[in-house]
């Protein structure tokens, strides 16, 4: 038997009862009862299931527990970026690097008032998860949980702690998270890869008798957002010795969700066109028209070109047209006279076409140029 003693109260435990006078380095979960309050549980490791890390995560998190290491108060974390951009992967590489130092990891996965004081009373140096944040601590009429959650961030209490959060919509963060340093130290935004980096990838996980596809693979990842999620589903369906088409067809892949691209054309005469934000689908065969103007020359031009006609241009790393395939028609209302206008139009021919994909969040807050 053993008896636990606190303030006027004896609790009774059996032989199984340990007390430590800090917690163990392991992974706990944090759980609330209405009879018992709040406690931890031991929670399964958050391990990496993958032979090889991609990226910087390694770089990253070591700098993040460097840092931990050498400031005496604490350190707070965003990671932001997309479903599937590798943001849990890279919070797990974390945990495990901060198991092997002797940090424990809590993890909180809900939202009950009081939560803060609890983690607060945790008197040692620990790292706390907050997965898919701004969804579990979103704001409602009665209260704002994150509001609530600023001063255990800035930490009045006495423990030094490691704070985590990922999250999908970084709009949705309050305003107090973003822009402060002293209390968000590091702020990593996890984009698509590279397109380096996705063919790393595809070389080493396609089966040597499929990698006739890598090109394919290439092809799509220049003119569809992929993530390290979509790409895995992309390998494992033809490393089963499905035809690449097929697999992307059949696949859950939104190919035309937020899909934005600046089109930069270059006139022969150095006069550079450009068109943002607009929605191309590089898979489609329909001609693409837009207006464009010389405004060296005060003309207006009409431009015509096939989306798929364009191809991934490795020396700039972005999607380029052969200048041959647009079709460029002056307004001929711009000429006083007819030979003007044949003169203009024979003398003025498309040098380059290039295509830079843009993401455009919801907020319009946040712009990230992906190529």
């Amino acid at each position: 038997m053993n008896v636990v003693n606190s303030g006027n109260s004896y609790q009774i435990y059996g032989n199984g009862l340990n007390v430590y006078k800090a917690l163990p380095s392991q992974v706990y979960e944090v759980v609330f009862s209405q009879f018992t309050g709040f406690s931890l549980v031991q929670h399964d490791d958050l391990e990496v299931n993958e032979d090889k890390i991609y990226g910087s995560y390694n770089k990253r998190a070591d700098k993040i527990l460097k840092s931990f290491g050498a400031t005496n108060r604490n350190l707070g974390v965003i990671l932001s970026g997309i479903k599937g951009s590798g943001k849990s992967l890279f919070a797990r590489m974390l945990s495990e690097k901060a198991l092997k130092a002797n940090i424990p990891v809590i993890i909180v996965s809900d939202y009950v008032p009081g939560i803060a004081n609890f983690i607060s009373s945790i008197n040692q140096e620990v790292m706390v998860l907050f997965d898919e944040f701004e969804k579990i601590f979103s704001k409602n009429k009665d209260r704002d949980p994150q509001e609530e959650l600023l001063s255990l961030f800035d930490g009045i209490d006495n423990g030094k702690k490691l704070f985590i959060i990922t999250c999908n919509e970084v709009y949705r963060l309050n305003d107090y998270y973003l822009n402060r340093p002293g209390r968000f130290h590091y702020h990593f935004i996890f984009s698509y890869p590279s397109i380096e980096e996705v063919t790393e990838y595809v070389n080493d996980k396609l089966l040597p008798e499929y990698k006739h596809n890598i090109p394919h693979i290439i092809r799509f990842a220049t003119r569809t957002n992929v993530t390290y999620d979509i790409l895995r589903a992309i390998v494992f369906d033809l490393n089963l010795g499905y035809n690449f088409v097929d697999t992307i067809l059949d696949l859950n892949i939104e190919r035309e969700k937020n899909q934005f691209y600046r089109i930069v054309i270059k006139l022969s005469n150095g006069v550079i066109i450009e068109r943002t934000e607009e929605d191309i689908d590089f898979y489609s065969g329909r001609t693409f028209r837009f207006w464009g103007r010389d405004r060296q020359n005060g003309v207006d031009i009409h431009f015509e070109f096939i989306p798929s006609d364009a191809e991934f241009n490795e020396k700039n790393g972005s999607l380029t047209l052969d200048p041959t395939l647009v079709t460029m028609n002056p307004d001929d209302s711009d000429f006083e006279e007819d030979e003007d206008y044949v003169t203009y139009t024979n003398s003025i021919s498309v040098a380059s076409v290039s295509f830079i994909r843009e993401k455009i969040n919801n907020s319009n807050k946040y712009n990230i140029n992906l190529i």
